[in-house]
């Protein structure tokens, strides 16, 4: 057995460690080192995602590198800390608690005593940062907190015209309005999707300037102007809407969907021939989530308005595509012997239910059974969201019925 008396007491231990290899004392000092928690940087929430616990050995050695990293950064080596916590963010990219320490690390080499290489690097990937951890609270559904590093991002000073730079205020724009619009703040949230939306512009109009085979990025969100009915049916926010959907109309980035949102917008305002040519344009031109929609509409709205040959051009599409021969929505809208009754009944699916009552009720509104449309439009109302498109031409029209 070992003698213990014959090992050597803990401070020799720690005097031989000094005459150590550097690397063994940066290690030791690693071990002793805890993550930052009252240092955190200003772009860390203390609400932070807890880190992932995987059996995968990059994610083990990316913690120890991370532990170095720190010591480093103790020791006042920033350099070599960057270089380390960088090889640790490699090795695990997703790891948020990377990211948080990242941005620590980062952030110290804001110091006076920074050099200008890391000063750069702050300020690409911190503010980098700031977007991304917006996006983690927006996907948790924490909008308070995604808007408060949304303002953080655009408030950001950019120093130079990067179009990553100008990108990240684009779409930090686009994410705070759709905080916005999910807590209610609907006068917010629109004044940001305007301003996203001519940013889009100038950029687009930019990059054809410097080369026009260039492809702009696509964001990772989507706009969807889910605007309540109180909003829309203030007048002067339709204009608003209809010139914000015009905007988006002319940019490639948005996939052509805004034309069938403006031309819902027409429909429940019973401006039947723009919305007449939006849906064609919809169907005809690349749309591609709404195209049995647009079809429908577009055939009720020329039929209000008794164009004969483009009614026969549009069922002309129904005969060549035979997906579409059998649609419900499309024999009622023919007078195929299919009853409005049936052609709600014949799906249990509520949005299905919400679409085709809507269709039922505008035709039976068109040919003067309003008591019979009134129903229809009022079972519309009743279960669709009031920020849904079908829900701004139900309660509209019954209005007019009921003048």
């Amino acid at each position: 057995m070992t003698n213990l008396k014959k090992l050597p007491a803990l401070s020799s231990l720690f005097a031989a460690s000094i005459k150590a290899p550097a690397i063994i004392f940066v290690l030791l000092v690693a071990l002793a080192v805890p993550s930052p928690v009252n240092g955190e940087p200003e772009t860390v929430p203390k609400t932070a995602p807890t880190e992932e616990k995987t059996k995968e050995v990059s994610v083990s050695r990316a913690y120890i590198i991370k532990k170095l990293a720190l010591a480093l950064l103790k020791c006042g080596r920033k350099s070599e800390a960057l270089e380390k916590i960088d090889l640790a963010f490699s090795l695990d990219p997703y790891n948020s608690d990377l990211r948080q320490t990242r941005a620590y690390i980062l952030k110290q080499c804001e110091k006076p005593n920074a050099t200008p290489k890391e000063t750069k690097r702050r300020e690409t990937e911190i503010d980098s940062n700031n977007y991304k951890l917006a996006k983690e609270f927006y996907d948790k559904n924490a909008y308070k907190q995604a808007i408060e590093y949304c303002n953080k991002e655009l408030e950001t000073p950019k120093t130079s015209k990067n179009p990553k730079t100008f990108r990240r205020t684009r779409v930090a724009l686009k994410l705070r309005g759709l905080c916005y619009l999910a807590i209610g703040e609907e006068e917010k949230a629109m004044t940001d999707f305007e301003h996203y939306v001519d940013l889009s512009a100038l950029s687009r109009s930019t990059e054809a300037t410097k080369a026009s085979s260039a492809k702009q990025p696509i964001d990772d969100l989507p706009l969807k102007l889910q605007l309540s009915y109180k909003f829309k049916s203030v007048l002067q926010n339709q204009l608003r809407l209809d010139k914000l959907y015009s905007r988006m109309v002319e940019l490639r980035n948005f996939h052509n969907e805004a034309s069938f949102e403006r031309a819902m917008l027409y429909l429940g305002k019973g401006d039947l021939n723009n919305a007449a040519c939006d849906f064609e344009s919809y169907f005809t031109y690349g749309g591609f989530y709404h195209r049995l929609d647009a079809l429908s509409w577009s055939i009720f709205c020329n039929k209000a308005l008794k164009r004969e040959a483009k009614l026969k051009e549009l069922l002309a599409h129904v005969d060549r595509q035979r997906n579409f021969a059998t649609k419900p929505e499309l024999l009622f809208l023919q007078d195929k012997n299919f009853t409005a009754e049936e052609l709600v009944a014949v799906s249990t699916d509520e949005k299905d239910q919400i679409a085709r009552g809507t269709i039922a009720g505008m035709v039976l509104a068109q040919k003067g059974n309003l008591e019979e449309a009134a129903k229809y439009l009022q079972k519309v109302i009743e279960t669709a969201p009031d920020t849904s498109a079908e829900y701004f031409v139900a309660k509209k029209e019954l209005e007019r019925i009921k003048k």
